[in-house]
């Protein structure tokens, strides 16, 4: 795998964590609980996405 794209996997790995410390706090008032059920779970498949995607990656760098 090339070096940037690895670069870039982590990057959105990081970003995507970024995003789940944000969706673990308290709801805002002004988002309906139903979307923020839809947000939380669309970004947990995300983490379990690419924490494969970065297994598989780094395992097949070493």
């Amino acid at each position: 795998m090339p070096k940037n794209r690895h670069r870039r996997l982590l990057q959105l790995y990081g970003e995507i964590n970024e995003l789940g410390a944000i969706l673990d706090a308290p709801k805002p008032k002004d988002i309906h609980p139903h979307e923020w059920i839809l947000m939380k779970d669309q970004l947990y498949y995300m983490r379990q996405y690419y924490r494969v995607l970065k297994q598989r990656t780094d395992d097949t760098e070493n």
